[in-house]
């Protein structure tokens, strides 16, 4: 007795298949941008160069915001480029929401503006 495959089992057999590969790719192109870096992650150091130190970003965001931002860093295209260029940041808008919070003037341990005294 020969058996027969259903084409149309077939034709979805096989785009789950094509379906896995993609996934499978890039899910290595992922870990690959991760752990291809060249050197350290530029971020603390275009934190410093924009006036907002790691303390305000945290106590402005959180730990997880904090922790998005960096992996934000790491997964950049441009990351190569930066350090002391103008490249697009993904953080861009994240530094300057931390930067109108904090604007300059006295820090307390935090590192955010002191609170007024009355």
């Amino acid at each position: 007795m020969t058996t027969q495959i259903d084409p149309v089992l077939a034709l979805i057999g096989a785009a789950w298949l094509a379906i896995a590969l993609m996934l499978a790719v890039g899910a290595l192109g992922y870990l690959y941008r991760l752990a291809s870096a060249a050197r350290p992650l530029p971020f603390l150091e275009d934190l410093q160069r924009r006036g907002v130190s790691a303390a305000q970003l945290e106590a402005a965001v959180g730990a997880g915001g904090f922790a998005r931002a960096l992996r934000r860093c790491a997964l950049c295209a441009v990351r190569e480029q930066c350090g002391g260029q103008r490249v697009a940041c993904p953080n861009e808008a994240l530094v300057a929401y931390v930067r109108r919070l904090a604007p300059a003037g006295p820090r307390g341990a935090s590192g955010m503006k002191a609170a007024p005294t009355a």
